[in-house]
């Protein structure tokens, strides 16, 4: 995904800003959860920074690629989970 303003990457889901990214900054989402009010934030790496934290999903550009990838990548660790 990317972002499509600027964003705040925070360390927790409401919590302190890590750092600002510009506009068209290209992230790797790494999960997405729901807050204690049902808003969706994705964990995000943005690339080229070892920062990883939570961004709201309305600051995001995902397109039909990144969701698929992520959900094959969730499922596959569900699975080798489950195995060991």
């Amino acid at each position: 995904g990317k972002t499509n303003r600027d964003a705040n990457v925070r360390k927790v889901m409401n919590g302190k800003v890590l750092v600002t990214l510009r506009a068209n900054k290209k992230v790797d989402i790494l999960d997405a959860k729901l807050d204690k009010n049902g808003k969706l934030w994705y964990q995000v790496q943005p690339q080229g920074l070892s920062t990883v934290g939570f961004v709201r999903d309305y600051l995001l550009s995902i397109s039909e690629i990144d969701m698929d990838r992520e959900v094959k990548t969730y499922g596959e660790s569900e699975t080798s989970e489950e195995e060991q």
